[in-house]
């Protein structure tokens, strides 16, 4: 099973960027790239979701990767400090996706998260 996701991500990227099937298929650390017009538009967007995050009312798990430079840590301790019940998760040594790169830690602590936010067990 662990090779799903990078064979799902390589596929993708194959379709988006016609990478080649060996870089398509290349892990987490290895060929993810981001079209540079797409990085510019991200970056160059001005969205602010403050009112609508200070409406929720859930429990909110915020996991970020110290080292993210895609959505910067920043952008999650915003969030953190706009959701009222936000609990923070923070990865240190870790970019964008700390489901990948920490599989173990994230999937425990998103498993504690969601007995103790629907009352589990």
């Amino acid at each position: 099973m662990p090779d799903v996701v990078p064979f799902a991500a390589g596929g993708f990227r194959h379709a988006i960027f016609g990478l080649g099937q060996q870089s398509a298929n290349a892990g987490p650390d290895n060929g993810m790239i981001v079209h540079h017009q797409v990085r510019a538009n991200l970056i160059n967007r001005e969205e602010d979701f403050t009112p609508e995050l200070a409406t929720l009312s859930r429990p909110t798990l915020v996991t970020y990767g110290a080292d993210d430079t895609v959505v910067l840590p920043a952008m999650a301790k915003r969030i953190g400090e706009e959701v009222r019940h936000a609990e923070m998760s923070e990865y240190p040594g870790v970019g964008h996706a700390p489901f990948l790169e920490e599989p173990d830690r994230f999937n425990a602590e998103l498993a504690a998260f969601a007995r103790r936010a629907f009352r589990l067990n």
